[in-house]
């Protein structure tokens, strides 16, 4: 059996991992509609915005994950 900080890492590392592919997922996205649609001929525009779509996911995702890391830890050491 695994130790309860253990346990917890495991939880974050996978929490954290969904996070950034979600946030390249959006940011890659949107770099193809940009391209194809809204700024045509203008590559270094959109990948700015890109970019800046990736860089938004951090501040958006890191108390929603530090919340939800302490809520796990709460829940397993309540067990115990």
């Amino acid at each position: 059996m695994q130790r309860a900080d253990q346990k917890m890492w495991n939880c974050s590392d996978r929490f954290v991992m969904l996070l950034s592919s979600i946030a390249i997922v959006f940011a890659v996205v949107f770099l193809i509609v940009g391209v194809t649609t809204v700024y045509k001929g203008k590559a270094t525009q959109t990948f700015t915005f890109a970019v800046s779509v990736l860089v938004a996911f951090v501040p958006e995702g890191l108390p929603s994950t530090v919340t939800l890391l302490y809520v796990y830890l709460v829940h397993l050491n309540s067990r115990h």
